[in-house]
């Protein structure tokens, strides 16, 4: 926890740009140490003015959810005294802190996705409000199948996949909606099919009403045509 907290301290330095500090402070907002959760969503308040529009940002929020591909392979690349190597043992803070120091070239091992926490705080607080994130294919897409129907999706993911969808087909191009939308006519139907632990579970029933807005939404601009059984599909 120390090393955490060392790293957040330097984190809140004016050295560091915000667009680096972002991911960083989401992570120890979910970290289960309260000290370094306070410090996380301390940070968090500070950078309240960042344009979720910043196509940068919402790479690297992306990069945080999906993890990011592996690259400069320690085994083939050289080794400088400037390089700073992320093992896997290492905190996902440490690893983005170290990405922010000037003139450190970084050499980064494969890390999978996020923690559903993670996941939870980028799409539920950041890029279901992003018009630039609701255009990123195929990422946006992915990420959106992820929260709905991924190995570790839950009931809040499930719900900000639902409501991430109705963002990117509200403020997404027509041509971005246009070339994923029978994907998302699959994944809405793969909702509504989903035998229910409880019929009368409020959130499994707003879940299922969120994902018919959904449909008539995707409908209304036109995207799904010659679906005349879909209503046999879903009764």
């Amino acid at each position: 926890m120390a090393l955490k907290l060392s790293v957040l301290k330097f984190l809140s330095k004016p050295a560091v740009a915000d667009i680096a500090k972002l991911p960083c402070f989401i992570i120890a907002a979910c970290d289960s140490h309260h000290e370094v959760l306070s410090r996380g969503e301390d940070g968090l308040k500070r950078l309240l003015t960042l344009s979720l529009d910043n196509e940068e940002l919402v790479d690297r929020l992306m990069d945080l959810y999906l993890g990011p591909p592996a690259s400069n392979d320690p085994a083939v690349s050289p080794v400088s005294p400037n390089t700073v190597i992320t093992a896997p043992a290492a905190t996902a803070v440490a690893a983005a802190a170290a990405a922010a120091v000037p003139g450190a070239a970084v050499v980064n091992r494969p890390r999978g996705e996020a923690t559903p926490a993670i996941k939870h705080r980028i799409v539920s607080a950041y890029l279901s409000r992003s018009i630039v994130a609701a255009n990123k294919m195929p990422r946006t897409m992915t990420i959106i199948s992820d929260c709905l129907s991924g190995e570790f999706s839950n009931k809040k993911l499930k719900r900000d996949g639902i409501v991430f969808l109705q963002w990117m087909i509200k403020m997404g191009a027509t041509k971005t909606i246009k070339s994923v939308s029978l994907t998302i006519f699959n994944e809405l139907m793969r909702v509504l099919q989903e035998p229910p632990d409880n019929r009368d579970d409020l959130d499994t029933i707003a879940l299922r009403s969120a994902a018919y807005v959904s449909l008539g939404q995707i409908c209304a601009r036109g995207m799904i045509q010659r679906k005349r059984n879909w209503k046999k599909k879903i009764s």
